[in-house]
């Protein structure tokens, strides 16, 4: 086991001023992982092709059609990117659309510190603790019930925000994925594993050094 992977968080904000406030203050304040943060299309796509973040955050009062095409090949290499649109607030009619548009992990707060922090604070728990390194001695084979579960980030996911002792309900909310997904994604687990209760689940799965 090591130490969990960092948690890389991306901006687009077209607006280059608030650009450089958010990234300065969330890198050298709050200690989050700033990859790159772009104001302009071509420059976030050239840096994507780099190296990918599991955040992007967008500035809502951005091109939404700039920061569409960003987001549409981000997802093609990372289907579970999380997406935080600030400046939008989250009972509006336009995070209604992009919360349709976008399906899952899609966040809104509005233009306040506090709301993008305890998202984004949400969003990087799991990164916090120690997670499977495929070059330690602990090996799963194809054969392993928890073979399976390593090679799927959303149920890893689940298993991090279980052990933190999240519900179901609490899960759906930081992933912006649907509760009875949530239900359903748990549901596979116990039978892939062979585990009769969740809490035996969280037990193995920390056994197999997966959380």
């Amino acid at each position: 086991m090591r130490h969990s992977k960092k948690c890389l968080i991306a901006i687009y904000d077209e607006l280059n001023v608030c650009k450089q406030l958010l990234h300065h203050s969330l890198e050298r304040e709050f200690h989050f992982e700033i990859l790159f943060s772009s104001d302009k299309k071509n420059k976030l796509l050239e840096s994507i092709s780099n190296q990918q973040p599991h955040i992007l955050l967008v500035n809502a009062h951005s091109s939404l059609t700039n920061a569409n095409v960003c987001i549409t090949k981000m997802r093609d290499h990372n289907k579970t990117l999380s997406i935080v649109f600030y400046c939008c607030d989250p009972d509006s009619l336009l995070s209604k659309k992009l919360a349709a548009k976008y399906k899952h992990d899609v966040f809104f707060c509005g233009d306040d510190y506090t709301s993008l922090i305890d998202i984004l604070e949400k969003l990087t728990m799991p990164f916090g603790r120690p997670v499977l390194d495929r070059n330690t001695s602990v090996h799963l084979v194809p054969g392993d019930p928890f073979f399976k579960v390593a090679a799927n980030e959303k149920y890893q996911r689940i298993l991090h925000y279980l052990s933190e002792g999240y519900v179901p309900k609490q899960i759906s909310t930081f992933m912006g994925i649907p509760l009875n997904t949530i239900k359903s994604a748990i549901k596979n687990l116990r039978e892939i594993t062979g585990s009769p209760t969740t809490i035996k689940l969280v037990l193995d799965a920390d056994k197999k050094q997966l959380i």
